[in-house]
């Protein structure tokens, strides 16, 4: 989850020009970025609750409607968790990192990111 949104913002940095561009960032990100550890909780076993909406798609059938659940916790959760990044000459480093987390506060994390402001988040 974690490093799926450090990729995505990376993207969007780099075609605003707001970092300097890594080539071929997926597959540097995959190789050399690790988030220890691998499964994030917040500090709870169960979510607070679920939102339910409805998808549409228009399909070569026609137009399809599904219902999707997604789990949420409530605002002022805290997670903890290191990035390791290993030495490399492609720009990705902790500085770059710190960016990339910042970006949080606009899209963020789960499911509903960029569904009005679920999601969203602080580095500190």
């Amino acid at each position: 989850m974690i490093l799926g949104f450090l990729k995505n913002s990376l993207q969007v940095l780099m075609e605003n020009k707001a970092v300097n561009k890594v080539p071929a960032y997926k597959k540097w990100m995959d190789s050399l970025v690790f988030i220890d550890p691998r499964r994030l909780y917040f500090g709870k076993t169960e979510p607070d609750g679920n939102l339910e909406r409805p998808l549409r798609a228009m399909t070569a059938k026609g137009p399809r409607v599904t219902v999707t659940r997604s789990d949420y916790m409530s605002e002022g959760q805290t997670i903890e968790f290191e990035i390791n990044i290993l030495k490399n000459s492609k720009g990705i480093d902790h500085k770059l990192m710190k960016k990339l987390l910042e970006y949080g506060k606009f899209q963020g994390l789960g499911q509903w990111r960029g569904s009005g402001r679920y999601g969203q988040f602080d580095c500190v």
